[in-house]
């Protein structure tokens, strides 16, 4: 299971770097989305379905130089980690 944390909710919707995406739909896993305490998994089909919007602008990354999109999806979370 791929985890990621998102630092912030805009709109009631939380960001994601394409390239996760895309490895944990080629690798038909799920992914664990992490925002302070709480958290919610979507698993590959749900990664695909649920995707509420693509960002159209190419973003490099400052540390890496790897380009990327943002995939937007609506924050549901599951419960609190404990």
């Amino acid at each position: 299971m791929k985890e990621v944390s998102v630092q912030k909710i805009w709109n009631g919707l939380i960001s994601i770097r394409d390239y996760h995406v895309e490895e944990c739909v080629r690798k038909n896993g799920p992914m664990k989305i992490k925002f302070g305490s709480r958290f919610m998994v979507l698993t590959p089909e749900q990664l695909v379905s649920k995707k509420v919007r693509t960002s159209k602008w190419v973003i490099t990354s400052k540390f890496t130089g790897k380009p990327y999109r943002l995939v937007d999806y609506k924050w549901d979370p599951v419960e609190e980690i404990e």
